[in-house]
């Protein structure tokens, strides 16, 4: 704390007085913490929800989606609920959205392919591998910026976690899973709500005006497991990994459902409608009680 020196003695008493009861504040208001309770601090919290206003991939392949709720809010102007994440949770995606960074931006090399945001001043590349020069300062490592589709038939947008050339005609599209250590030994299939994600993908791709869709494989993709641990011994390699990797096929068939529910929103949107069904049995169940409109919904006003 900087205090200019006073010219005359009774001031100099009262900048000492003034600098001795700051820092008696300062003390009360501090006292020694742990490094888990600061990080506890910092990361369990309430974080923003993104916006209803787009139908992304995994809104409509979760058990709760509900087609009626997004058009009352639209009407209503209600705004996504905050969601609380724990420390532990919080931890969880922060640690598996690195290793995938890292498997996009170094582990790939050149094969890893979409658009590259500079850091510094916020050039982004054309689409492809990564440039092997820095952008503005030497040094800056290029950061990868997933490729987006968005279906014109089922207004559902998609994120693509890596698209990879793997010595094809055409580039693969790659979901990639971080997984813990036990559940990963015992993997000998993706799971359930994996493949139908991935293939949903592949649909969104080929509904999309992005030109990038001709560059890609849309009958195949395939899902690439990570183990949080050292990995197992890998036969087909001979040696330990912590990689397993899947090929799943096109079945629109399969995702009918989620496709209808991009429908459902869109239709209703541009008729001005609201959709009858609802996913809820009664407004007491737990997913109408942690819904923004649920007493629109139940108040009979809306049919």
């Amino acid at each position: 704390l900087f205090v200019p020196l006073p010219v005359h003695g009774q001031e100099l008493v009262l900048a000492i007085k003034f600098i001795q009861t700051a820092l008696d504040e300062k003390k009360q208001a501090s006292t020694e913490k742990t490094l888990i309770e600061a990080l506890i601090k910092n990361m369990g919290r309430y974080y923003p929800e993104r916006s209803h206003k787009t139908v992304h991939a995994s809104d409509v392949t979760k058990p709760d989606f509900c087609p009626r709720k997004y058009r009352l809010m639209d009407i209503s102007g209600a705004k996504s609920s905050d969601s609380y994440i724990s420390t532990a949770l919080r931890a969880t995606f922060d640690l598996g959205s690195m290793v995938a960074d890292r498997l996009v931006e170094d582990w790939m090399g050149d094969r890893a392919h979409g658009f590259w945001v500079c850091p510094v001043c916020e050039k982004q590349s054309l689409f492809g591998p990564k440039p092997k020069t820095s952008c503005c300062t030497a040094g800056t490592k290029w950061k990868h910026k997933e490729v987006k589709f968005f279906s014109e038939t089922a207004h559902i947008s998609g994120s693509l976690d890596l698209i990879a050339d793997l010595g094809g005609p055409k580039l693969k599209v790659v979901e990639l899973k971080t997984i813990k250590t036990e559940d990963f030994d015992k993997l000998a299939a993706p799971l359930a709500e994996h493949r139908l994600r991935t293939r949903l993908y592949l649909k969104l791709i080929e509904d999309s005006t992005n030109p990038i869709r001709f560059m890609l494989d849309t009958d195949s993709a395939k899902i690439l497991y990570v183990s949080k641990g050292f990995g197992k011994m890998n036969p087909d390699y001979g040696q330990i990994l912590p990689f397993k990797e899947f090929d799943v096929q096109r079945d629109d068939e399969s995702i009918g459902t989620y496709l209808g529910y991009g429908q459902d929103v869109r239709i209703a949107r541009e008729q001005g409608s609201i959709p009858i069904t609802k996913i809820c049995p009664s407004i007491a169940c737990p997913t109408a009680k942690a819904c923004q409109v649920k007493a629109m919904c139940w108040s009979g006003a809306h049919p």
